[in-house]
Protein backbone atom coordinates (compact mmCIF):
# COMPACT_ATOMS: atom_id res chain seq x y z
CA UNK A 1 0.00 0.00 0.00
CA UNK A 2 1.10 3.10 -0.80
CA UNK A 3 1.14 6.08 1.42
CA UNK A 4 0.86 9.26 -0.52
CA UNK A 5 -2.24 9.52 -2.73
CA UNK A 6 -4.93 12.11 -3.62
CA UNK A 7 -7.25 10.88 -1.18
CA UNK A 8 -4.91 9.40 1.70
CA UNK A 9 -5.19 10.47 4.99
CA UNK A 10 -1.78 11.43 5.04
CA UNK A 11 -2.02 13.37 2.07
CA UNK A 12 -4.70 15.18 4.31
CA UNK A 13 -2.16 16.05 7.56
CA UNK A 14 0.27 17.11 5.11
CA UNK A 15 -1.36 19.94 3.79
CA UNK A 16 -2.50 20.48 7.70
CA UNK A 17 1.49 20.61 7.93
CA UNK A 18 1.88 23.64 6.22
CA UNK A 19 -0.24 25.43 9.12
CA UNK A 20 3.10 25.25 11.31
CA UNK A 21 1.18 25.58 14.41
CA UNK A 22 0.20 22.21 14.09
CA UNK A 23 3.61 21.12 13.47
CA UNK A 24 4.27 18.69 16.22
CA UNK A 25 0.75 17.21 16.39
CA UNK A 26 1.09 16.45 12.36
CA UNK A 27 3.86 14.86 13.26
CA UNK A 28 2.65 12.54 15.66
CA UNK A 29 -0.46 12.04 13.65
CA UNK A 30 1.64 10.74 10.63
CA UNK A 31 3.49 8.85 12.90
CA UNK A 32 0.06 7.37 13.63
CA UNK A 33 -1.13 6.72 10.10
CA UNK A 34 1.76 5.22 9.20
CA UNK A 35 1.60 2.48 12.09
CA UNK A 36 -1.86 1.54 11.51
CA UNK A 37 -1.34 0.86 7.89
CA UNK A 38 0.93 -1.89 6.57
CA UNK A 39 3.33 0.07 5.20
CA UNK A 40 7.23 -1.73 4.75
CA UNK A 41 9.94 0.12 5.29
CA UNK A 42 11.19 1.09 1.70
CA UNK A 43 8.03 2.44 0.80
CA UNK A 44 8.52 4.74 4.11
CA UNK A 45 12.22 5.82 2.90
CA UNK A 46 11.02 6.09 -1.01
CA UNK A 47 8.26 8.43 0.00
CA UNK A 48 9.96 10.04 1.85
CA UNK A 49 12.39 11.25 -0.16
CA UNK A 50 9.26 12.86 -2.51
CA UNK A 51 7.88 14.81 0.30
CA UNK A 52 11.03 16.36 1.13
CA UNK A 53 10.73 18.47 -1.99
CA UNK A 54 7.55 20.02 -0.35
CA UNK A 55 8.11 19.78 3.33
CA UNK A 56 11.11 18.91 5.12
CA UNK A 57 9.38 17.88 8.78
CA UNK A 58 6.47 15.61 6.91
CA UNK A 59 9.34 13.95 5.14
CA UNK A 60 11.67 13.91 8.44
CA UNK A 61 8.76 12.29 10.70
CA UNK A 62 8.34 9.43 7.36
CA UNK A 63 12.34 8.75 8.02
CA UNK A 64 12.30 8.58 11.75
CA UNK A 65 9.14 5.81 11.37
CA UNK A 66 11.43 4.02 8.96
CA UNK A 67 14.42 3.87 11.04
CA UNK A 68 12.45 2.77 14.10
CA UNK A 69 10.80 0.07 12.03
CA UNK A 70 14.36 -0.85 9.95
CA UNK A 71 15.84 -1.24 13.59
CA UNK A 72 13.72 -4.59 14.52
CA UNK A 73 14.61 -5.52 10.30
CA UNK A 74 17.94 -5.07 9.10
CA UNK A 75 21.04 -3.03 8.75
CA UNK A 76 20.79 -2.18 5.36
CA UNK A 77 17.54 -1.16 5.35
CA UNK A 78 18.77 1.13 8.60
CA UNK A 79 21.04 2.41 6.54
CA UNK A 80 19.42 3.15 3.62
CA UNK A 81 16.73 4.98 6.07
CA UNK A 82 19.22 7.55 8.03
CA UNK A 83 21.10 8.09 4.70
CA UNK A 84 18.17 9.34 3.23
CA UNK A 85 17.14 11.21 6.63
CA UNK A 86 21.00 12.65 6.33
CA UNK A 87 19.83 13.88 2.63
CA UNK A 88 16.84 15.19 3.61
CA UNK A 89 18.93 17.26 6.00
CA UNK A 90 21.29 18.46 4.26
CA UNK A 91 19.12 19.63 1.24
CA UNK A 92 17.09 21.83 3.83
CA UNK A 93 20.56 23.03 4.84
CA UNK A 94 19.68 21.34 8.49
CA UNK A 95 23.53 20.32 8.39
CA UNK A 96 23.87 19.36 11.97
CA UNK A 97 20.89 17.11 11.78
CA UNK A 98 22.06 15.71 8.54
CA UNK A 99 25.60 15.01 10.28
CA UNK A 100 23.33 13.05 13.09
CA UNK A 101 21.77 10.38 10.22
CA UNK A 102 24.93 10.24 8.77
CA UNK A 103 26.91 8.55 11.43
CA UNK A 104 23.91 6.73 12.15
CA UNK A 105 24.23 5.03 8.62
CA UNK A 106 28.03 4.74 8.52
CA UNK A 107 27.32 2.51 11.85
CA UNK A 108 24.58 0.34 9.98
CA UNK A 109 27.07 0.24 6.97
CA UNK A 110 30.06 -0.92 9.50
CA UNK A 111 27.28 -3.57 11.06
CA UNK A 112 26.82 -5.12 7.53
CA UNK A 113 30.44 -4.91 6.14
CA UNK A 114 29.01 -2.99 3.10
CA UNK A 115 31.74 -0.80 1.72
CA UNK A 116 30.18 1.19 -0.52
CA UNK A 117 27.84 2.23 1.39
CA UNK A 118 30.25 3.03 4.45
CA UNK A 119 32.01 5.02 1.67
CA UNK A 120 28.81 6.81 -0.03
CA UNK A 121 28.14 7.97 3.93
CA UNK A 122 31.51 9.07 4.44
CA UNK A 123 31.50 11.28 1.61
CA UNK A 124 28.25 12.55 2.93
CA UNK A 125 29.14 13.15 5.92
CA UNK A 126 31.98 15.33 5.06
CA UNK A 127 30.17 17.53 2.94
CA UNK A 128 27.78 18.59 5.68
CA UNK A 129 30.77 18.91 8.22
CA UNK A 130 32.55 21.37 5.80
CA UNK A 131 28.68 23.08 5.38
CA UNK A 132 28.65 23.78 8.79
CA UNK A 133 31.88 25.75 8.58
CA UNK A 134 34.43 23.57 9.93
CA UNK A 135 36.29 23.38 6.69
CA UNK A 136 39.68 21.28 8.16
CA UNK A 137 37.65 18.44 9.61
CA UNK A 138 35.15 18.31 6.14
CA UNK A 139 38.62 17.77 4.40
CA UNK A 140 39.91 15.32 7.17
CA UNK A 141 36.61 13.70 6.73
CA UNK A 142 36.80 13.98 2.83
CA UNK A 143 40.38 11.83 2.77
CA UNK A 144 38.84 9.60 4.72
CA UNK A 145 36.20 8.91 2.09
CA UNK A 146 38.59 8.41 -0.32
CA UNK A 147 40.64 5.94 1.45
CA UNK A 148 37.61 4.02 1.71
CA UNK A 149 36.64 4.41 -1.96
CA UNK A 150 40.33 3.12 -2.51
CA UNK A 151 39.88 0.04 -0.70
CA UNK A 152 36.18 -1.27 -1.37
CA UNK A 153 37.97 -0.80 -5.54
CA UNK A 154 35.18 0.72 -7.00
CA UNK A 155 35.63 3.06 -9.68
CA UNK A 156 32.41 5.03 -9.29
CA UNK A 157 33.21 5.73 -5.51
CA UNK A 158 36.65 6.95 -6.48
CA UNK A 159 35.51 9.21 -8.59
CA UNK A 160 32.83 10.33 -6.48
CA UNK A 161 35.49 10.93 -3.80
CA UNK A 162 37.77 12.83 -5.89
CA UNK A 163 35.28 14.82 -6.99
CA UNK A 164 34.41 15.89 -3.71
CA UNK A 165 37.62 16.80 -2.20
CA UNK A 166 37.93 18.69 -5.35
CA UNK A 167 34.85 20.88 -5.11
CA UNK A 168 35.71 21.55 -1.12
CA UNK A 169 38.96 22.60 -2.27
CA UNK A 170 37.41 25.18 -4.90
CA UNK A 171 34.56 26.69 -2.15
CA UNK A 172 37.69 27.17 0.17
CA UNK A 173 39.46 28.94 -2.69
CA UNK A 174 42.79 26.42 -2.78
CA UNK A 175 42.42 26.37 -6.33
CA UNK A 176 45.39 24.29 -7.42
CA UNK A 177 44.25 21.55 -5.30
CA UNK A 178 41.12 21.73 -6.81
CA UNK A 179 42.41 21.27 -9.86
CA UNK A 180 44.96 18.03 -8.53
CA UNK A 181 41.60 16.61 -7.24
CA UNK A 182 39.60 17.09 -10.44
CA UNK A 183 42.30 15.30 -12.55
CA UNK A 184 42.33 12.34 -10.17
CA UNK A 185 38.65 12.78 -10.75
CA UNK A 186 38.83 12.92 -14.42
CA UNK A 187 41.55 9.94 -14.79
CA UNK A 188 39.55 7.58 -12.84
CA UNK A 189 36.04 8.36 -14.99
CA UNK A 190 37.36 7.56 -18.08
CA UNK A 191 37.49 4.11 -16.97
CA UNK A 192 33.38 4.39 -15.78
CA UNK A 193 31.10 3.03 -18.03
CA UNK A 194 29.03 5.93 -16.33
CA UNK A 195 28.58 8.63 -19.08
CA UNK A 196 26.76 11.20 -16.71
CA UNK A 197 29.20 10.82 -14.05
CA UNK A 198 32.93 11.53 -16.29
CA UNK A 199 30.42 14.47 -18.56
CA UNK A 200 30.09 16.17 -14.80
CA UNK A 201 34.00 15.41 -13.94
CA UNK A 202 34.83 17.01 -17.19
CA UNK A 203 32.47 20.39 -17.01
CA UNK A 204 34.32 20.62 -12.97
CA UNK A 205 37.55 20.40 -14.42
CA UNK A 206 36.86 22.81 -17.13
CA UNK A 207 35.49 25.16 -14.23
CA UNK A 208 38.43 24.92 -12.11
CA UNK A 209 40.55 25.74 -15.27
CA UNK A 210 38.14 28.99 -15.95
CA UNK A 211 38.55 29.86 -12.39
CA UNK A 212 42.06 30.22 -12.47
CA UNK A 213 42.19 32.21 -15.96
CA UNK A 214 43.13 29.10 -17.40
CA UNK A 215 40.79 29.55 -20.17
CA UNK A 216 42.72 28.04 -23.34
CA UNK A 217 43.32 25.12 -21.45
CA UNK A 218 39.33 24.50 -20.03
CA UNK A 219 38.08 25.35 -24.00
CA UNK A 220 40.04 22.34 -24.58
CA UNK A 221 39.22 20.04 -22.43
CA UNK A 222 35.39 21.22 -22.55
CA UNK A 223 35.79 20.86 -26.57
CA UNK A 224 37.44 17.46 -25.87
CA UNK A 225 34.44 16.43 -23.70
CA UNK A 226 31.36 17.80 -26.26
CA UNK A 227 33.33 15.57 -28.97
CA UNK A 228 32.94 12.12 -26.76
CA UNK A 229 29.36 12.40 -25.44
CA UNK A 230 26.71 10.95 -26.85
CA UNK A 231 23.98 13.07 -28.85
CA UNK A 232 21.12 12.27 -27.09
CA UNK A 233 22.83 13.43 -23.68
CA UNK A 234 21.34 16.88 -24.50
CA UNK A 235 21.79 17.90 -20.78
CA UNK A 236 26.08 16.59 -21.02
CA UNK A 237 26.41 18.92 -24.32
CA UNK A 238 24.17 22.00 -22.73
CA UNK A 239 26.87 22.04 -19.65
CA UNK A 240 29.96 21.83 -21.67
CA UNK A 241 28.42 24.90 -24.83
CA UNK A 242 27.53 26.90 -21.60
CA UNK A 243 31.22 26.79 -19.76
CA UNK A 244 32.83 27.23 -23.61
CA UNK A 245 31.07 30.48 -24.83
CA UNK A 246 31.86 31.84 -20.61
CA UNK A 247 35.62 31.38 -21.31
CA UNK A 248 36.16 32.26 -24.58
CA UNK A 249 34.15 35.78 -23.40
CA UNK A 250 36.57 35.57 -20.75
CA UNK A 251 39.23 35.94 -23.62
CA UNK A 252 37.72 38.52 -25.54
CA UNK A 253 36.45 36.39 -28.66
CA UNK A 254 33.16 37.50 -28.37
CA UNK A 255 32.08 36.05 -31.93
CA UNK A 256 32.83 32.94 -30.88
CA UNK A 257 31.33 33.25 -27.24
CA UNK A 258 28.36 34.31 -29.46
CA UNK A 259 28.38 31.27 -31.44
CA UNK A 260 28.35 28.82 -28.51
CA UNK A 261 25.85 30.97 -26.29
CA UNK A 262 23.56 31.06 -29.61
CA UNK A 263 24.19 26.85 -29.68
CA UNK A 264 23.42 26.67 -25.81
CA UNK A 265 19.86 28.31 -26.37
CA UNK A 266 19.11 25.88 -29.19
CA UNK A 267 19.94 22.72 -26.73
CA UNK A 268 18.14 24.43 -23.95
CA UNK A 269 14.97 24.78 -26.02
CA UNK A 270 15.27 21.02 -27.28
CA UNK A 271 14.91 19.87 -23.40
CA UNK A 272 12.49 23.05 -22.36
CA UNK A 273 14.44 24.51 -20.23
CA UNK A 274 12.33 27.49 -19.88
CA UNK A 275 13.36 28.47 -16.57
CA UNK A 276 17.25 29.03 -17.69
CA UNK A 277 16.61 30.66 -20.95
CA UNK A 278 16.86 33.82 -19.01
CA UNK A 279 20.34 33.72 -18.06
CA UNK A 280 21.22 32.41 -21.91
CA UNK A 281 19.21 35.74 -23.78
CA UNK A 282 21.43 37.88 -21.26
CA UNK A 283 24.56 36.53 -22.42
CA UNK A 284 23.98 36.66 -26.27
CA UNK A 285 22.24 40.36 -25.71
CA UNK A 286 25.85 40.99 -23.49
CA UNK A 287 27.97 39.55 -26.28
CA UNK A 288 25.83 41.60 -29.21
CA UNK A 289 26.81 44.97 -27.07
CA UNK A 290 30.04 44.40 -27.01
CA UNK A 291 30.37 44.02 -30.72
CA UNK A 292 28.13 46.91 -31.29
CA UNK A 293 25.12 45.55 -32.50
CA UNK A 294 23.10 47.77 -29.76
CA UNK A 295 19.93 46.79 -31.53
CA UNK A 296 19.70 43.10 -31.20
CA UNK A 297 21.74 43.33 -27.47
CA UNK A 298 18.26 44.96 -26.44
CA UNK A 299 16.02 42.31 -28.15
CA UNK A 300 17.75 40.15 -26.34
CA UNK A 301 18.78 41.58 -23.07
CA UNK A 302 14.46 42.80 -23.01
CA UNK A 303 13.82 38.92 -23.18
CA UNK A 304 16.08 38.36 -20.36
CA UNK A 305 14.50 40.70 -18.35
CA UNK A 306 10.57 39.37 -19.29
CA UNK A 307 11.82 36.00 -18.89
CA UNK A 308 13.33 36.47 -15.19
CA UNK A 309 10.38 38.45 -14.32
CA UNK A 310 8.16 35.22 -15.10
CA UNK A 311 9.88 33.29 -12.97
CA UNK A 312 10.48 36.25 -10.07
CA UNK A 313 13.83 35.39 -9.43
CA UNK A 314 14.95 38.68 -8.22
CA UNK A 315 18.82 38.68 -8.32
CA UNK A 316 18.39 37.35 -12.05
CA UNK A 317 16.08 40.50 -12.84
CA UNK A 318 18.42 42.77 -11.43
CA UNK A 319 21.13 41.59 -13.84
CA UNK A 320 18.69 41.46 -16.14
CA UNK A 321 17.89 45.51 -15.91
CA UNK A 322 21.57 46.38 -15.65
CA UNK A 323 22.31 45.12 -18.90
CA UNK A 324 19.21 46.28 -20.22
CA UNK A 325 20.12 49.60 -18.89
CA UNK A 326 23.54 49.16 -20.19
CA UNK A 327 22.04 48.64 -23.72
CA UNK A 328 19.88 51.44 -23.76
CA UNK A 329 23.20 53.63 -22.69
CA UNK A 330 25.08 52.36 -25.68
CA UNK A 331 21.71 53.43 -27.78
CA UNK A 332 21.88 56.95 -25.94
CA UNK A 333 18.60 56.38 -24.62
CA UNK A 334 19.27 57.51 -21.66
CA UNK A 335 15.66 57.88 -19.96
CA UNK A 336 14.96 54.15 -20.61
CA UNK A 337 18.97 53.75 -19.02
CA UNK A 338 18.20 55.26 -16.01
CA UNK A 339 14.38 53.85 -15.98
CA UNK A 340 16.33 50.55 -15.39
CA UNK A 341 19.29 51.44 -13.00
CA UNK A 342 16.27 52.17 -10.95
CA UNK A 343 14.95 49.01 -11.12
CA UNK A 344 17.85 47.45 -10.28
CA UNK A 345 18.62 49.62 -6.94
CA UNK A 346 14.80 49.20 -5.74
CA UNK A 347 15.18 45.29 -6.95
CA UNK A 348 18.78 45.51 -4.47
CA UNK A 349 16.84 46.69 -1.87
CA UNK A 350 14.01 43.82 -2.19
CA UNK A 351 16.53 41.14 -2.78
CA UNK A 352 17.99 42.51 0.45
CA UNK A 353 15.07 42.30 2.07
CA UNK A 354 14.43 38.65 0.99
CA UNK A 355 17.62 37.20 1.76
CA UNK A 356 16.90 38.48 5.40
CA UNK A 357 13.84 36.83 5.51
CA UNK A 358 14.91 33.64 4.21
CA UNK A 359 17.74 34.02 6.69
CA UNK A 360 14.98 34.16 9.46
CA UNK A 361 12.79 31.80 7.63
CA UNK A 362 16.03 29.42 8.16
CA UNK A 363 15.95 29.78 11.74
CA UNK A 364 12.41 29.64 12.20
CA UNK A 365 12.37 26.26 10.92
CA UNK A 366 15.37 25.35 13.12
CA UNK A 367 13.76 26.59 16.05
CA UNK A 368 10.28 24.47 14.93
CA UNK A 369 12.81 21.87 14.43
CA UNK A 370 13.91 21.96 17.78
CA UNK A 371 10.65 22.33 19.67
CA UNK A 372 9.38 19.49 17.54
CA UNK A 373 11.69 17.09 18.64
CA UNK A 374 11.32 18.43 22.51
CA UNK A 375 7.89 17.59 22.19
CA UNK A 376 8.39 14.09 20.66
CA UNK A 377 11.27 13.12 23.40
CA UNK A 378 8.61 14.80 26.33
CA UNK A 379 6.51 12.45 24.59
CA UNK A 380 8.95 9.06 24.35
CA UNK A 381 9.60 9.97 27.75
CA UNK A 382 6.29 9.83 29.04
CA UNK A 383 5.13 6.79 27.05
CA UNK A 384 8.21 5.29 28.46
CA UNK A 385 7.48 6.30 31.83
CA UNK A 386 3.74 4.96 31.58
CA UNK A 387 5.28 1.82 30.18
CA UNK A 388 7.42 0.83 33.65
CA UNK A 389 4.79 2.05 35.30
CA UNK A 390 2.43 -0.23 33.46
CA UNK A 391 5.10 -3.15 34.37
CA UNK A 392 5.91 -1.72 38.03
CA UNK A 393 2.28 -2.16 38.42
CA UNK A 394 2.02 -5.68 36.95
CA UNK A 395 4.75 -6.91 38.72
CA UNK A 396 3.41 -5.53 42.01
CA UNK A 397 0.01 -7.23 40.76
CA UNK A 398 1.41 -10.63 40.12
CA UNK A 399 3.21 -10.83 43.10
CA UNK A 400 0.07 -9.83 45.28
CA UNK A 401 -1.30 -12.67 43.49
CA UNK A 402 1.37 -15.04 44.08
CA UNK A 403 1.22 -14.13 47.49
CA UNK A 404 -2.51 -14.86 47.87
CA UNK A 405 -1.79 -18.17 46.12
CA UNK A 406 0.94 -19.30 48.73
CA UNK A 407 -0.79 -18.34 51.68
CA UNK A 408 -3.58 -20.18 50.44
CA UNK A 409 -1.55 -23.20 50.27
CA UNK A 410 -0.18 -22.38 53.46
CA UNK A 411 -3.57 -21.95 55.41
CA UNK A 412 -4.47 -25.16 53.68
CA UNK A 413 -1.28 -27.20 54.81
CA UNK A 414 -2.16 -26.15 58.01
CA UNK A 415 -6.08 -27.20 57.99
CA UNK A 416 -4.81 -30.55 56.29
CA UNK A 417 -2.13 -30.99 58.94
CA UNK A 418 -4.76 -30.17 62.05
CA UNK A 419 -7.45 -32.63 60.48
CA UNK A 420 -5.47 -35.19 60.12
CA UNK A 421 -3.87 -34.84 63.90
CA UNK A 422 -7.42 -34.60 64.77
CA UNK A 423 -8.48 -37.86 63.19
CA UNK A 424 -5.12 -39.29 64.52
CA UNK A 425 -6.46 -37.92 67.93
CA UNK A 426 -10.01 -39.75 67.65
CA UNK A 427 -8.57 -42.82 66.32
CA UNK A 428 -6.61 -43.53 69.53
CA UNK A 429 -9.15 -42.44 71.62
CA UNK A 430 -12.03 -45.21 70.62
CA UNK A 431 -8.94 -47.60 70.67
CA UNK A 432 -9.31 -46.77 74.63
Amino acid sequence: MRILNPKSSLDLLYMLSLNKPFLILISLLISIVVTSQNVSTEELIQESRELARKDFFAADSLCKIAIRKANSESAELKFLANYRAGRNAKQWGFFEEAIFYYQNAIIAATEQRNDSALTKATIRLSESIFALGKVEEGIVKAFEGLDLAKEANKIDLIVDANSNLAELFRVSNQEELALEYNQLALKSALKSKNEDKWARVYNNFGAVLGELDRNEEAIDTLKHALALISDSNIYGKLKFTSNIAFCFRNLGQLDSALFYNLKALDLKKQISAEKTYGYTYGAIGRCYGDLGQTDSAIKYTTTAYKLEKKFNDLSRVKDASIHLAEAYYDLENYKEAFNYLNIAKELEDSLFGQQTEEKINLYKRKYDYAKKQQELDRVKNQLRFEEEEAKQQMVLFSSIVLLIILVVIVLGLIINKRNQEKNTFNFSWSNQ
